[in-house]
């Protein structure tokens, strides 16, 4: 078994693995804590047996109402459990989703919270105060320095792919499926 300071779950990597990428990087060079990601999903049986997490950083935690937060609870009940809440911006479909629903998601894990809003949503439905830590979304310090230096600018993407830099562009997303569903579908939720 592998003592570690801190261990990440990621669920999507394009969503996630960059900001936990560089969270685990300075972790260690600038404090000397040790971390490791590992998929949330797949990887369930390796970091079960080989880790004994100090923090374990989940990229949601509702409720041990499935398998997957309900092993990792009973593995590491000594660890200290993070949600790093990756989906906060909530239509009326998801609201159910991310509502805690038992007492370990409301007393034991702590809840990154992007905005005052969410921070609100979760005290109201039962999240011990001092377990919401308003931080901002992790992803929005890419647009600073040094980070902002490792992604391509709008002249070099424009120049690679043959697109005008003076136009409006139109990205899909990893999750496009709203383009997809009619007017009527997308009223529904």
């Amino acid at each position: 078994m592998r003592n570690i300071d801190v261990l990440f779950l990621v669920e999507h990597v394009d969503r996630e693995l960059d900001a936990v990428a560089c969270i685990i990087e300075k972790l260690q060079s600038n404090f000397g804590i040790l971390s490791d990601a590992r998929n949330y999903y797949y990887d369930i049986s390796y970091a079960v047996g080989r880790y004994n997490p100090k923090i374990v950083v989940m990229p949601f935690f509702y409720g041990a109402d499935h398998i997957h937060p309900i092993t990792y609870v009973e593995r590491w009940p000594n660890a200290h459990f993070l949600n790093l809440g990756w989906e906060q911006i909530l239509i009326k479909l998801d609201v159910p989703m991310k509502v805690p629903r038992d007492e370990i998601a409301r007393t034991r894990v702590h809840h990154i919270c992007w905005t005052r809003q969410h921070r609100d949503f979760l005290q109201r439905n039962g999240v011990v105060k001092d377990h919401l830590h308003l931080t901002g979304n992790p992803v929005m310090r890419f647009y600073d320095h040094p980070y902002k230096k490792y992604f391509k600018s709008r002249e070099r993407l424009a120049r690679h792919y043959g697109l005008d830099p003076a136009r409006k562009w139109v990205l899909f997303p990893e999750n496009y499926i709203f383009a997809f569903l009619s007017d009527q579908r997308l009223r529904e939720p």
